[in-house]
């Protein structure tokens, strides 16, 4: 938050480095032995896909998950672009968007 009141330009995703600093999300989501994939592993999901510019999980009968920003809002671009995408591959299934932070911390809401 203090990074967007710093600088309304500020890029609010989860992998587009904050200047000369990575972006302290990839360590979570996208650098290899992230915690979530490898949660989301446990949980049944499979590897980590890639839906347009974003990342998810897809379960035989739960449905597709996509990581997204905390921030984000289901009428944002990339996340309206990965939904459909994962409507292309996966026609009947149902899309959650996944926070991150939640997924840790809350793995049961994606069980």
């Amino acid at each position: 938050m203090a990074r967007l009141a710093a600088s309304l330009g500020a890029t609010v995703d989860l992998v587009t480095s904050w200047g000369s600093t990575p972006n302290p999300w990839t360590t979570l989501t996208s650098a290899s032995h992230a915690t979530v994939p490898a949660t989301m592993l446990r949980l049944g999901y499979s590897s980590p896909e890639t839906f347009g510019e974003l990342q998810g999980f897809a379960h035989p009968t739960k449905g597709v998950v996509i990581q997204r920003h905390p921030l984000w809002n289901d009428q944002h671009p990339e996340w309206q672009r990965a939904v459909q995408v994962v409507h292309a591959k996966y026609p009947k299934a149902r899309i959650v968007p996944m926070n991150p932070f939640r997924a840790l911390r809350r793995p049961a809401d994606y069980v």
